[in-house]
C-alpha cells in the first residue's frame, strides 16, 4: 500500500472514531431539561379559569436556546393532555381570534423558566368531576419530555339568586 492509501485510511478512521465520540456527548435519548406542572387552587367551580404553570429546568451542561411561544394567554411550545375521570380526552376549544407572539430564549445549565398557560382555554371543562392535566414538550435532536401529572377538582357552579 502506499504512503498515501495509509494516510487516507488513517484519516478516515480518525474521523470516524471523533464522530463517534461527539455523538456519545449528545445523546439525543437522554432529557436536557425537565418540566413540572403546578396549579392553585386546585378545586374550581364550573366556568372558572383554570391557570396551570409549566417550570422548564435545564438539567444538562448545555446552554439551551428555545423558542416560546403564547397566544391567547396559552403558552403553544406544549403539548397539552387533559382527560376527565373516565379517561377520556377533553374536549378541545375552537380559538375565535388568536393574539399573541413567539420569543426566543436561553436557558443556561441548572436554570429554570415559567410559563402560565390558561388551560380551559384550550381545553373544556364542561362538566363537574376530576380532570387530569399532563404537559410535553419536543425539541429537536431530543427525546420528548412528559410533566408530572395534576388533577383538577371542578365542582358544580353554586345556584343563582333565582334559582333559591
Amino acid at each position: 500500500m502506499t504512503k498515501y492509501m495509509k494516510a487516507l485510511i488513517f484519516v478516515f478512521l480518525a474521523s470516524f472514531g471523533f464522530a463517534s465520540v461527539l455523538s456519545a456527548q449528545t445523546n439525543p435519548d437522554i432529557p436536557k431539561f425537565t418540566l413540572t406542572l403546578t396549579a392553585y387552587p386546585r378545586e374550581v367551580t364550573l366556568g372558572s379559569n383554570i391557570e396551570i404553570w409549566i417550570k422548564m429546568t435545564n438539567i444538562s451542561e448545555d446552554t439551551l436556546t428555545l423558542v416560546f411561544g403564547d397566544w391567547n394567554g396559552v403558552a403553544t411550545d406544549y403539548q397539552y393532555e387533559v382527560r376527565d375521570e373516565q379517561g377520556a380526552m377533553a374536549a378541545k376549544v375552537v380559538p375565535h381570534h388568536l393574539v399573541g407572539s413567539n420569543r426566543r430564549g436561553i436557558l443556561k445549565p441548572g436554570d429554570s423558566i415559567g410559563s402560565g398557560t390558561l388551560i380551559n382555554a384550550v381545553y373544556q371543562f364542561d362538566h363537574p368531576g376530576k380532570y387530569t392535566i399532563q404537559v410535553s414538550r419536543k425539541e429537536p435532536g431530543m427525546p420528548l419530555v412528559q410533566s408530572n401529572i395534576i388533577t383538577i377538582t371542578v365542582l358544580p357552579a353554586p345556584p343563582s339568586p333565582a334559582q333559591q
